[in-house]
Formats: C-alpha cells, sequence, structure tokens
C-alpha cells in the first residue's frame, strides 16, 4: 500500500486481535506495557506501530520518533 492512497480509502474503525492459548504470556506482557507507557492498549499498538514502522524506514534510532 502506498502512504499516498492511504487518504483514497477508508480506514477500518476497529481490528480485532486474536490471541492463541499458548500466548497468554503475551497478554501479561501486554498488560505491563500498558502500565509502563501509561496507554491503553489501543493507543499503545499505534505507538508501537508508529515506532517500528519508522525505524523500518529510518533504520537509524536517533531519528526514529
Amino acid at each position: 500500500m502506498d502512504i499516498k492512497n492511504i487518504e483514497k480509502k477508508e480506514v477500518p474503525l476497529r481490528y480485532q486481535i486474536s490471541y492463541k492459548e499458548g500466548e497468554k504470556l503475551v497478554i501479561y506482557m501486554e498488560d505491563v506495557l500498558m502500565k509502563h507507557f501509561q496507554m491503553g492498549r489501543s493507543d499503545l499498538h499505534k505507538y508501537f506501530i508508529r515506532v517500528n514502522y519508522n525505524l523500518l524506514k529510518n533504520p537509524n534510532p536517533f531519528f526514529a520518533i
């Protein structure tokens, strides 16, 4: 997907994240991160998406955020 075309498409209001039975630790880690960053689940996911996308586009960590 081209970032220039993002404005032309509708953005879904909700996404669902499914966890397998063996991923209970991931849910725990998510809770710890939500408390640490003082964010809700949605904001935490959006934050990590933005940070990692910027790292992908510019691998220099000093310019990632």
